[in-house]
């Protein structure tokens, strides 16, 4: 006869079965990584129902450079959500068209002065949204146990409007910052920082294919194009959705945006870029907001 299980015992099998040890994997991996530096349940403010909320995890990262004899940086930040619910699938139906691949969310200088000069910027369609992963318009949940599911269909719709709301919130603080930074120092006119909303899910994923009947692939990461809309947001971005079992090669893909993002500083694009953000900072010293760069 097993013995009875205790109240400790108990605890320990409920912790395993929830998201936690996801979150925590993901966390000492990141963590492993050098000039990561990670954040847990960070807050942010939910704007429809004016309470404070958490993401799981963000890590950010810096690349700064000498051009010049100018510091020039980036920033690249992660915003990620877990999911563990193996008795959950979620569905990503691929768009039978041609579909809007997002770059990285970002602020930078423009968000604060508004001018034509946005042009002058690079475009970046190397990014690893680019990369041979499916865009994806339409999901759908579905509960495949209901003694092992938490009973709910909703986890990948919460998830998305989480991401999109903090991403919201991080755009926001950062402008604020760059702001108040600009008020007591020399900012570098490229101060951006690329936000990479992320879910990380322990279930099941499929793609479907809108033909005659749904062709089902099982898959380990996409990107969803997501508009999220409510009364207190309007914002577009596009969420990497990615299997814990890829999450560590799925890295390997930000890292090397993150070289991509590096060798550009460099660039006689970039130059152009920072000449014509100087030019517009010139042509707005009058405005209450100014800038010197």
């Amino acid at each position: 006869m097993s013995p009875k299980k205790t109240e400790i015992d108990h605890l320990k099998e409920m912790m395993r079965k929830s998201g936690l040890p996801l979150e925590l994997e993901i966390i000492n991996f990141l963590n492993s990584k050098e000039g990561w530096r990670v954040s847990t349940n960070s807050g942010y403010l939910d704007k429809d129902s004016g309470n404070g909320r958490e993401i799981d995890i963000t890590a950010k990262f810096v690349i700064e450079d000498e051009i010049n004899k100018e510091i020039c940086f980036h920033y690249v930040k992660l915003l990620i959500e877990c999911k563990k619910i193996p008795a959950n699938a979620w569905v990503f139906v691929k768009a039978p068209f041609e579909v809007y691949r997002p770059l990285s969310t970002y602020t930078s200088v423009f968000d604060v002065i508004p001018s034509s000069s946005l042009d002058a910027f690079p475009s970046l369609p190397k990014l690893h949204y680019y990369r041979n992963c499916p865009i994806t318009i339409h999901n759908k949940e579905f509960i495949l146990d209901k003694e092992k599911s938490n009973k709910r269909d909703d986890n990948l719709y919460g998830s998305v409007v989480s991401l999109a709301k903090a991403t919201a919130f991080e755009v926001e603080t950062d402008l604020e910052d760059f702001r108040n930074e600009s008020k007591y120092a020399t900012v570098p006119p490229d101060w951006l920082t690329h936000i990479y909303p992320i879910i990380v899910f322990d279930g099941k994923m499929y793609l479907a294919e809108a033909k005659d009947d749904f062709n089902l692939t099982p898959i380990k990461h996409v990107v969803i194009s997501s508009s999220y809309i409510s009364g207190h947001y309007s914002i577009d971005l596009g969420i990497d959705v990615v299997h814990r079992t890829i999450f560590k090669s799925f890295f390997n893909e930000i890292d090397k945006d993150i070289r991509l993002f590096r060798q550009h500083l460099g660039s006689e694009e970039m130059q152009k870029f920072r000449e014509e953000v100087r030019n517009t900072v010139k042509l707005h010293r009058q405005k209450d907001f100014s800038v010197d760069v």
